[in-house]
């Protein structure tokens, strides 16, 4: 995202390592606002399913925890009914 957004030089051209180490030694956060449809939040099974979350990642819905993460080589899921609303849901990923 720092690569798209212009805001690192592309990290496979040339050998900037050492003037991007700074991305590894900070925290990252995403967040995402989302509304569920009435047929999504009936299901008694409703999950959410992360692909690919990079190694170590706190993830909270609506303020409460949902999952950590500790490998970024395997699919994470996390029940959530119950836990949604129909409209506002705020999805956090802090990546440590």
């Amino acid at each position: 995202d720092l690569l798209a957004h212009g805001l690192i030089r592309d990290p496979y051209v040339g050998a900037p390592e050492a003037e991007l180490q700074w991305i590894g030694l900070a925290d990252w956060e995403y967040r995402a606002r989302f509304d569920v449809d009435a047929a999504t939040l009936a299901k008694p099974n409703a999950e959410l399913r992360f692909d690919g979350l990079d190694t170590y990642a706190e993830v909270r819905l609506n303020g409460k925890p949902l999952l950590r993460a500790d490998n970024a080589h395997r699919t994470w899921r996390a029940r959530v009914e119950g836990r949604l609303r129909a409209k506002d849901n705020e999805l956090q990923i802090v990546f440590r």
